[in-house]
Order: C-alpha cells, then structure tokens, then sequence
C-alpha cells in the first residue's frame, strides 16, 4: 500500500492586486503571529495563534517567539486530505481545470477592495529554492515550511502546539505554512520578501474565472 500523500496544486488566493505583485514580483507578505491572533476576519484570525499550551479550549501560555514569527500561507491540494470537490486536473494542452468549494475562501474573497485573484503555483520545487535563496541572501537561517496539522482544543490537556499546528475547524482550508523567525524586527510588524518573477513557475487566473463549486444551502 502506497501510504505517500501527493500534493496536487498549491495556490494563493487574494486581492487581483496583491496576486499580480506575487505573480510579477514574487512578493511575499508575511504578517506576525500576533495579526493573525487578534483578526475579526473569521477565516483568517485565529485566537490560537502562537499558542505554546492548550487546555480544554483555553490557552495557557503562549510561545516566547510571536513577534519573531512570521508567515506566509498557501493552500494545497492533496489525493488525501483534501474535499472531494477540491480537484485540479489538465483539460488540454497547457490547460488546467481547477475545482474548489468557496465556502473556504470567503473571508479571502469576499471584500469590498476590487476583485479576487488565484495564483496556482506549478513548481514548487523551484518555489521553495527561490525562497530559501532570498533568505539566506538576507542572512536569515531560521525558517521552516510544513502542512498544517490539525487538532481540538476542546479535546485538549495541557497540549503543546506549535506555529504549525491549528483548531481542526480550519481543517478545509489545508494550509501550506511558512514560517521565517525575524531576527530584524521583533515588534509584530509584517516581513515583505521578494523571490523575483514567478510567472514561469505559476499562473494567475481571477476569481470570475475559476470553476466553482459552492456549498450546498
């Protein structure tokens, strides 16, 4: 039994103005555990962010490190893991057609600040290479990406958690992390990097574009 699990297509969803910078500039802005904590945003804040302990829904410390930590999130999916509506398949040459449930997505499409954009990034070897080189350019050596792995809160005693771990109440979101300890800017301020153009490495579609499938009322 082959028990690998293959990640099938790894995206950014987002502001078209952002992604295009992403596309175009390879900008990646990677805000402070701290923004993430304190966010109304249903679906992206998360009150748990940078929690060191877990118990019974509460959190008991947290990391000594929020304010270093920085990260970037992407999603990704998987033959294992992922919805059964969530496919990325080829319908031609040089073509994909790419199926997600929006539900997901809305507190990252739904805005009042223009249209949403996709950025499916098709090689993430290369991704990965460029990043770690921009890093190591800037002297920084403390940095890690992961899946996201998922866990109840509620169901928790005394638990560690670490930067990548999450309420499983996030699970469909399938998150791909980074996390760059900032050894320049401690004071929650966001970290903007720039790994150049990726537009050979990854495409943009906007959201009006995208076939999808919507939750069933």
């Amino acid at each position: 039994m082959n028990n690998t699990t293959k990640t099938i297509a790894v995206f950014k969803i987002g502001q078209k103005e952002h992604m295009q910078r992403l596309l175009h500039e390879g900008l990646l802005y990677m805000n402070c555990v701290d923004y993430f904590r304190k966010s109304a945003n249903c679906d992206q804040g998360d009150i748990f962010e940078g929690a060191k302990i877990v118990d019974r829904g509460k959190v008991i410390s947290y990391r000594s490190t929020i304010l270093r930590e920085k990260i970037f999130c992407l999603w990704h999916i998987n033959d294992r893991d992922s919805p059964i509506v969530d496919k990325c398949v080829p319908c031609g040459e040089g073509q994909w057609e790419l199926t997600i449930e929006t539900n997901k997505f809305k507190g990252f499409t739904n805005n009042n600040l223009g249209e949403s954009a996709i950025v499916v990034i098709q090689n993430m070897k290369e991704f990965n290479s460029r990043f770690r080189h921009e890093l190591n350019k800037r002297h920084a050596h403390n940095y890690w990406s992961d899946a996201v792995k998922y866990y109840s809160p509620e169901d928790a005693h005394f638990l560690t958690v670490n930067a990548f771990m999450k309420p499983v109440s996030y699970q469909n979101q399938n998150e791909l992390r980074y996390l760059v300890l900032d050894d320049v800017c401690n004071s929650g301020q966001p970290l903007e990097i720039k790994i150049g153009d990726i537009s050979d490495i990854a495409m943009l579609f906007p959201m009006s574009q995208i076939r999808i499938i919507a939750e069933e009322s």
